[in-house]
């Protein structure tokens, strides 16, 4: 069982937990990237944060998408993993993100510029392939 709230409402999510939590943002001002704090989607709901529910079956995918939050539970037994993946589209949100945690003193997992050079050098050898070599791959 997933429970999320989309990035547009991200902000109105976090302004909640806030004001519901303040003792544990003063001890942790990163609380929001802690994988056990929730709150209940009903409160999130009375205070106008939009929450979706979303049941995953064996053989599903559920995709979360930058800046969403999501939490969940199992409803039994269990064996899963998770995948991060960074389609080229995803790089205008990576530097938003790396804003925000630049903001936050919060370290990233990896380097978004490297993450930007690697994907320039790999379009321009593509692209000299395709224009030099005639290669279309």
């Amino acid at each position: 069982m997933w429970y999320g709230v989309a990035a547009k409402d991200a902000c109105k999510l976090e302004e909640v937990m806030r004001k519901h939590l303040p003792e544990l943002f003063e001890e942790q001002p990163d609380l929001l990237h802690k994988l056990v704090t929730q709150l209940s989607p009903s409160i999130l709901k009375s205070k106008g944060v939009p929450v979706y529910r979303c049941v995953q079956n064996p053989g599903d995918f559920v995709l979360t998408f930058p800046r969403a939050y999501h939490s969940g539970f199992n409803c039994g037994f269990n064996c899963a993993e998770a995948v991060n993946v960074a389609p080229v589209d995803w790089l205008r949100h990576g530097h938003i993100a790396i804003d925000l945690y630049r903001e936050q003193r919060r370290k990233t997992s990896i380097s978004h510029d490297k993450l930007l050079l690697g994907a320039a050098r790999e379009a321009v050898r593509a692209q000299w392939e395709i224009t030099l070599l005639k290669k279309n791959t």
